[in-house]
């Protein structure tokens, strides 16, 4: 009974930390769009649109998720999502044009999307009832915390590990 505890455990605390990777990616995106404006040289309106495809993207593919969690494995799910997030982090950064980097963060936004839900689902199913709202309420707060710099977010995530 430990070793699946601690191996459910540990699953959970590397799909925060996705998720935590997912969001800290909107956050940091966001703080770059005027530097891509000036390299690129974009208007604001299609810089912008950089964001508006992410959260659009994220919005289908967190419906699209509910659907994918009955019929695939979490854990695959999960390392599948990441690597797509990956593989668009990496499209993203080498892009040498504004197309490749909408390209990047559709891949991005699939991947955090799927995370995003499974994570949730995963939560709510691993614990008791009475546990529900502590855990969705850390998860919360871990993922709000990942739009501030990564220092706090590491620093805390450590301390409500250990507390639960």
């Amino acid at each position: 009974k430990s070793k699946a505890f601690v191996s459910k455990n540990v699953f959970i605390i590397i799909m925060v930390l996705g998720c935590m990777m997912g969001s800290f990616s909107h956050t940091a995106f966001s703080s770059m769009l005027e530097n891509i404006m000036k390299e690129f040289n974009l208007s604001a309106s299609k810089s912008q649109l950089m964001t508006a495809v992410y959260s659009m993207t994220i919005g289908v593919t967190t419906i699209l998720s509910v659907f994918l969690t009955k019929y695939f494995d979490k854990k695959k799910l999960f390392f599948s999502s990441m690597l797509i997030f990956g593989f668009g982090i990496v499209l993203s950064a080498i892009s040498l044009n504004y197309i490749l980097i909408i390209i990047g963060r559709i891949f991005q936004a699939v991947g955090s999307g799927v995370v995003l839900i499974l994570s949730q689902i995963t939560l709510l199913s691993a614990y008791s009832k009475e546990k529900t709202g502590v855990v969705m309420g850390i998860y919360g707060f871990l993922l709000n915390l990942s739009s501030q710099p990564p220092i706090f977010s590491a620093i805390f995530f450590h301390i409500i590990i250990v507390l639960v």
